[in-house]
């Protein structure tokens, strides 16, 4: 039936499994997994460990599992480690299920936020994608705000260990950015905020070639022109900062009294922000 899916678990990474079967289930699919206990667990797994929920507590055995016996419903399920901080993980049981479930222990909680560069505000609704670059380990969440700006000081925690990591934004209307976050044995809370400009912007500073003096006190006329779009500005602070450009590959026009005209090619790549300082030369 289409409705149902059986899934060969041989081999299959237990954390993406099990966001993919996750998925599929809200989907309204009806699961089937078969060799569970073939299933890999990255990174270092932990033998001894004790799990829990509301109804029942339980120490791992000698395989590194741990048994809850519980009825059809939803749980909170924790789980608790020596030199590990514990988690708890939303578990929906159906009846007559037998269910394996991967909870990921850190020495530290890794909290992520981002806010708007320009407005100062928090930006929420947004993706992060979380990857080790010392050992074998890739996550993405998402928050679960719907709103785009807000007061709510939205963020993401991932369990982490001492170790380096990358970690690539996603949010409409804002920039891709990609940063590095190196997470010391100690730290056991922490941190990272994404500073975003506007996605396809540029911020554009105007220089005197010869002097290095900020042209502010005279106009500075800006065209930007493609096969497809042309953008005029004028600005008299000597910055010019101009978002929402469709990408493409732009010639740069700029002058101002006393200056003579000065030409630049750029290309504008979708979901990115440019940092430029150009010259006006007398």
């Amino acid at each position: 039936m289409k409705n149902q899916i059986v899934i060969d678990a041989t081999n299959a990474t237990m954390g993406r499994l099990a966001s993919y079967v996750a998925k599929q289930a809200l989907l309204g699919k009806q699961i089937a997994i078969v060799n569970s206990e073939k299933a890999i667990i990255t990174g270092n797994k932990l033998n001894t460990f004790t799990a829990r929920s509301p109804l029942h507590i339980n120490t791992s055995n000698s395989t590194g599992w741990s048994k809850l016996y519980l009825k059809a419903g939803n749980y909170n399920i924790s789980a608790n480690a020596t030199g590990h901080l514990g988690w708890t993980e939303p578990v929906t049981i159906s009846n007559n299920e037998i269910r394996y479930e991967n909870i990921t222990l850190g020495t530290g909680n890794f909290t992520i936020k981002a806010s708007s560069i320009l407005s100062g505000l928090f930006v929420e609704n947004f993706t992060i994608k979380l990857d080790a670059t010392d050992y074998d380990y890739s996550i993405t969440k998402k928050t679960k705000n719907g709103s785009i700006f807000g007061s709510h000081n939205d963020s993401i925690v991932f369990r982490t260990i001492a170790g380096n990591y990358e970690m690539t934004i996603n949010v409409s209307g804002f920039e891709d950015v990609i940063k590095s976050k190196t997470i010391d044995l100690n730290d056991t809370h922490p941190n990272y905020t994404f500073g975003l400009y506007t996605e396809n912007s540029f911020n554009f500073t105007f220089y005197d070639e010869q002097t290095s003096e900020l042209i502010n006190f005279k106009n500075v006329t800006i065209e930007l022109v493609s096969n497809a779009s042309t953008y005029n500005y004028t600005t008299d602070i000597g910055t010019l900062y101009v978002d929402l450009i469709v990408p493409s590959l732009y010639l740069m026009r700029f002058s101002a009294e006393g200056y003579s005209e000065r030409h630049y090619y750029f290309n504008l790549k979708n979901k990115t922000h440019n940092l430029n300082q150009r010259s006006v030369r007398i």
